[in-house]
């Protein structure tokens, strides 16, 4: 008995098509609910997470602190921040011109944590004050000098 060409492929095709499709139509449906529950969750998180407050000083002087390197903001300052790691820049100013402050040292927390570089990286994780600290570099003021 002869098998005609067009059963033979219809048998190859039932095999493919089982090939193909290895889960069944519940572990598709109940894998996507999980995939989309999980996707659903992430979002709210994201939408629903509350920053953190940063309160941004300095002493002896008000100064100007650069905030990621997009936002500039005059000490004293409170700030709101996504919780993550962020850089803080502090720029020396001088009030007068009988003054020239440098800085110091930034204290987290009232901790004293990095010294001489006016560049400070952290994690922002709960509310947290940072406050940079100045010296006063030099004083007076200087005659002319005269050719």
């Amino acid at each position: 008995m002869e098998v005609s060409s067009r059963t033979k492929i219809f048998k190859h095709e039932k095999t493919i098509k089982n090939w193909e499709n290895p889960l069944s139509k519940k572990a598709l449906i109940i894998s996507g609910a999980a995939l989309g529950g999980g996707l659903l969750a992430y979002l709210i998180y994201r939408a629903w997470a509350k920053p953190e407050t940063v309160k941004l000083t300095s002493n002896p002087i008000k100064t100007a602190i650069l905030v990621d390197d997009k936002w500039l903001y005059v000490t004293p300052a409170t700030i709101s921040l996504p919780r993550g790691i962020h850089t803080f820049k502090a720029v020396a100013r001088s009030p007068n011109l009988l003054k020239t402050f440098q800085f110091d040292k930034w204290v987290v927390n009232g901790v004293p944590i990095q010294y001489d570089n006016p560049t400070l990286t952290i994690k922002i994780d709960k509310p947290t004050t940072i406050r940079a600290d100045f010296i006063l570099a030099e004083a007076g003021i200087y005659p002319p000098i005269l050719t």
